[in-house]
């Protein structure tokens, strides 16, 4: 409880299960890459202001990301 962080004996352990998924196709001129991924974080930990000059960490419910990420090569000359 020193400088702008205080803190707080009643936080859950953060537990979470996370995966991804993708493929890579190769052609002629480079490639393309595609992935899928998924993140389910259960009493997440995340820090909100308390007045001005404090934050403090708090527990949320159980939080979902997920997103599908794609990347192109191109590589017309080799």
């Amino acid at each position: 409880n020193e400088g702008i962080i205080r803190g707080n004996p009643n936080l859950r352990p953060e537990s979470a299960l996370n995966f991804d998924i993708g493929a890579n196709f190769l052609h002629k001129y480079g490639s393309h890459e595609v992935s899928f991924f998924y993140n389910r974080i259960n009493n997440s930990i995340i820090y909100v202001p308390i007045n001005p000059f404090t934050i403090a960490p708090v527990n949320t419910d159980r939080v979902n990301t997920y997103g599908l990420e794609v990347s192109t090569t191109v590589t017309p000359w080799q």
